[in-house]
């Protein structure tokens, strides 16, 4: 987005989703303030290759990736490695996969345990789950639909069926 100002209220660096989301939630909490959001690489959301999930790989050594690699690696006979970067809105979700998937709620309790933390623990991350979703199913077709948001703002999808 451009602007005729000059000046804005806060400026965020990057576009990355972190970025996204600050920027965003900005814009909501203060709608009297400007916000400028700062990003490198272009909007490319409507780029096939970025809507699909496997179409990441085929974005490697693009204009849509920094294009890093690792310092040469003395146990891999001093090779560099490609390391993914995205220079783009969205960052590097956009370029690596872009995919939005939790772990298992056991996963969550056993974080919590490991550090003592119950603020780790599935049931207690669940609220913000389901802030942040809005499930591909409408509620009434949903199983446990406790487990599911249906108005966030990252839209899930079904993914595709081995057999079609």
């Amino acid at each position: 987005m451009t602007s005729d100002k000059h000046t804005f209220d806060f400026i965020v660096v990057g576009g990355g989703q972190a970025a996204c989301v600050v920027a965003s939630r900005l814009s909501q909490l203060l709608p009297d303030v400007s916000v400028a959001m700062l990003e490198a690489g272009s909007d490319a959301h409507d780029n096939p290759l970025v809507q699909s999930p496997l179409g990441c790989t085929r974005l490697h050594n693009t204009d849509l990736e920094w294009n890093y690699k690792t310092t040469p690696q003395r146990h891999l006979d001093g090779r560099e490695i490609y390391h993914c970067g995205g220079k783009v809105v969205s960052g590097s979700s956009a370029v690596n996969y872009g995919m939005w998937c939790r772990c298992h709620s056991a996963d969550f309790d056993t974080w919590a345990q490991h550090i003592k933390d119950e603020r780790w623990s599935y049931e207690n991350m669940l609220p913000y789950f389901r802030k942040i979703e809005t499930h591909y199913l409408p509620r009434e077709d949903t199983p446990n639909p406790h487990e599911h948001g249906f108005d966030g703002p990252i839209k899930t999808v079904r993914e595709p069926s081995i057999d079609s």
